[in-house]
C-alpha cells in the first residue's frame, strides 16, 4: 500500500499491480485512480468484480496455461 501511496505523489495516472490485494483497490477507487490487478483464477476474477472493476490482467498468464486457459 505505501508503494501506491508513493505513486500517487509522484502524478502516477493508474496503478498495475501484480496480484489483487483489497486494500490497494480500494485506495486507488477512493482517489478516482484506475486500477489493474493481476489474476488467474476464478476466484479472484469474482474478488476483483465484487470490488467494482471492470479491467483485470491474466498474471502469471504463461505459469497457469497462457492462451489456452482463456479460450
Amino acid at each position: 500500500s505505501s508503494d501506491v501511496c508513493s505513486s500517487d505523489l509522484c502524478g502516477a495516472q493508474f496503478i498495475v499491480s501484480p496480484g489483487l490485494n483489497p486494500k490497494v483497490v480500494s485506495w486507488c477507487i477512493d482517489r478516482n485512480i484506475p486500477v489493474i490487478p493481476g489474476i488467474a483464477t476464478p476466484t479472484e476474477l469474482e474478488a476483483a468484480l465484487d470490488l467494482g472493476l471492470t479491467t483485470v490482467k491474466f498474471f502469471p498468464a504463461e505459469a497457469f496455461g497462457g492462451l489456452k486457459t482463456l479460450k
